[in-house]
């Protein structure tokens, strides 16, 4: 999750170094919640997964 949160922030960072970089910024983040809340949503089914089949 911190490597997810770490790309926003790094684009932030960029954004304001340089504000023509990221023209396209709000759909680079919505891009980067869509990515990260599949990560969580595999987390979850992974951790609900595990407490079902273990022995």
């Amino acid at each position: 999750m911190c490597t997810m949160a770490a790309f926003p922030l790094l684009a932030f960072a960029e954004m304001v170094a340089d504000s023509k970089s990221h023209n396209l910024w709000p759909f680079e983040f919505l891009i980067y919640a869509v990515i990260s809340l599949v990560a969580v949503a595999g987390a979850y089914v992974g951790k609900y997964m595990r407490s079902q089949f273990r022995p």
